[in-house]
């Protein structure tokens, strides 16, 4: 129980590190300081230092009742870890801080000697390989950013510097083309192709579809299938 309480409290500092991309102070949920600091590539979040198990500078038998008291509540006895709790290190707020704005720059020289990188070519992938998937359904830029786990400042740029188009606009390429190649099969009517794309408005689709190929959806299913006039 203790060691799923840990990792609640790790991952929901990581959210708050990744979201701020700024470093985050905080006590985990017996009592101890831990701090995180967030490495950051183009505005992604690629990874952490995190360093924790800290006691701040108040007088530790106050700190030792208080984690009797948490640790207690999950079964363990003080003896089990009064030994490792007495080892710890005291330290003021102030120096935590510092040793946070230490673990900043080192994230800085991490990115900056490409220590740890992205692919950006695979961010693209990811990012493309994620709209074709859902091409189906009511796509934001919110719902790609949480699936890659990226801002939206990162999805623009992406999208920019690979195929030089804003988010909507690319979504809406890929939903022409999957509607082009639906369209050559004659056994799926042309609102069930405007459906398989993510388009409930036949209208709609058809007004985007000729100023795209300037031709409706039925006459270039026509023209690919030689069907008569």
């Amino acid at each position: 129980e203790i060691n799923l309480q840990c990792n609640l409290c790790d991952k929901k500092a990581f959210l708050k590190a990744q979201k701020s991309k700024k470093i985050h102070i905080y006590q985990c949920h017996i009592g101890l300081y831990e701090a995180i600091a967030p490495i950051i590539d183009d505005d992604v979040v690629i990874g952490y230092i995190m360093v924790g198990q800290i006691l701040d500078d108040r007088p530790i038998g106050s700190q030792w009742d208080l984690i009797k008291q948490k640790c207690k509540a999950y079964g363990l006895e003080a003896n089990d870890y009064e030994q490792a709790f007495f080892e710890l290190q005291q330290l003021q707020k102030s120096k935590i801080e510092a040793i946070s704005n230490i673990m900043c720059a080192c994230s800085a020289y991490i990115w900056l000697k490409n220590i740890i990188h992205i692919e950006r070519g695979g961010l693209f992938l990811r990012i493309d390989s994620f709209i074709r998937n859902n091409l189906k359904n009511k796509i934001s830029q919110e719902d790609i950013c949480k699936a890659i786990n990226i801002s939206k400042t990162t999805l623009y740029n992406c999208l920019i510097s690979n195929v030089n188009m804003s988010t909507t606009n690319y979504i809406q390429k890929l939903r022409l083309e999957k509607a082009k190649l639906l369209l050559t099969n004659p056994n799926i009517k042309i609102h069930e192709v405007a459906d398989e794309i993510g388009i409930d408005d036949y209208n709609y689709f058809s007004r985007i579809f000729k100023k795209a190929y300037s031709m409706t959806p039925s006459s270039y299913r026509k023209n690919k299938l030689k069907l008569p006039t």
